[in-house]
């Protein structure tokens, strides 16, 4: 049985995207072939905690030592990086064992996530990332636009190793029924509050959509720090923030809506990453508005489950609420059915595992070293 080592220097119980990917992921490879997890932090059992690696930060040669060593014990056929800060663990292993295959994946660039970092952290991590796709037999990467600008910063001999795979999620544990609209038509958001998420833009629509008294906003996942600073207090009557939606409890938070907003502004940032919310959405089965960024308007489009807006231009947001606020009932179900069916066929916790497994694979059997991109998402 093929042995997979799956490096993520974070802690994965931690409730944000890429500790949450890498669970679903860790989760569906534990089916299929022999894995062992190495991680900052986790509760599940093939997962091996590497203790003592933050100490006021991130300390890079602690975990590397240990996961080397863990490397070495274990004997993985394939090293999968869901952070750069694994590279240096798989190169050293890779000098004892020469056939071991890497895969890189991508969540976010450093250049654009670290802008608040320390030059010097900023910096190492920029490395560390160049190693990472320098040396790695195939990349994963979040989203189109993220692959792009991969190979625009890192060079076009990248394409021809890169796979896209959008954000997994497991349909099954989404159920939502059909809403009806009741006294109030609830706008919702589920994510976390930082600067790319375009809360701002939202709270331009709660603002000026105050007149329309059958119109409610509510937010899950505001943490209290941007609650405080950024969100007016107190709280406008058509606003309800939720700070913490624990882990399960998506659904039910996802049910109470009629339609999802994502917000993501536009930058490098976001066409960097995927919006993992996005997922979700499509499997709760809701219409969708989302912003004309990374691969948001390809997937609504193929989808057929929602509208697009402009989040350089915010009254485009209140324009679509209150298009979908007057459309036809039917039509919004209609919408929220075909989200539903397109994370069933595409984004399904099986889908991911045959994706992995083919790269693994395909990797495993090819002994010249020279793979080809695949369209993991292609209807």
């Amino acid at each position: 049985m093929l042995k997979v080592a799956l490096v993520c220097p974070f802690d994965l119980d931690r409730l944000s995207g890429t500790p949450v990917r890498s669970r679903l992921t860790a989760k569906v490879l534990h089916q299929l072939c022999q894995l062992q997890v190495y991680a900052t932090g986790g509760s599940d059992p093939f997962v091996q905690v590497i203790p003592n690696t933050w100490v006021k930060r991130f300390r890079l040669d602690r975990f590397t030592r240990e996961v080397v060593r863990a490397l070495y014990q274990f004997r993985p056929d394939v090293v999968h990086l869901v952070n750069p800060a694994g590279i240096l663990a798989a190169l050293a292993y890779k000098t004892g064992y020469p056939q071991v295959k890497i895969i890189t994946e991508i969540h976010g660039l450093t250049r654009y996530e670290m802008t608040q970092a320390r030059p010097w952290s900023r910096l190492a991590f920029q490395g560390l990332e160049w190693l990472s796709l320098k040396f790695a037999d195939h990349v994963v990467a979040m989203s189109y636009s993220q692959k792009h600008l991969i190979v625009q910063e890192f060079g076009l001999d990248l394409a021809q190793k890169i796979s896209v795979i959008w954000g997994p999620v497991d349909v099954q544990s989404i159920r939502c029924e059909n809403l009806a609209r009741g006294d109030k038509f609830t706008v919702g958001y589920l994510g976390n509050g930082s600067f790319w998420q375009g809360i701002g833009l939202i709270l331009y629509a709660v603002e000026k959509l105050t007149d329309y008294p059958h119109i409610h906003f509510l937010l899950g996942g505001i943490q209290p720090d941007l609650y405080r600073i950024h969100l007016p207090q107190p709280l406008p009557d058509n606003l309800t923030v939720i700070p913490v939606i624990p882990r399960g409890q998506e659904s039910a938070f996802l049910s109470q809506c009629h339609v999802l907003v994502s917000s993501r502004i536009g930058g490098q940032v976001s066409e960097s990453q995927y919006p993992y919310k996005l997922s979700y959405y499509l499997a709760a089965g809701r219409p969708i508005i989302a912003s004309a960024v990374s691969d948001q308007p390809l997937i609504i489009e193929r989808a057929k489950c929602g509208l697009i807006f402009d989040p350089n231009q915010p009254e485009t947001l209140v324009q679509k609420i209150l298009e979908l606020f007057y459309m036809d009932e039917q039509q919004r179900q209609e919408m929220g059915r075909n989200g539903r069916r397109f994370a069933e066929t595409y984004l399904d916790l099986e889908q991911l595992g045959t994706k992995l497994l083919a790269i693994y694979q395909g990797l495993s059997a090819d002994c010249t070293g020279t793979n080809q991109s695949q369209d993991h998402n292609q209807e």
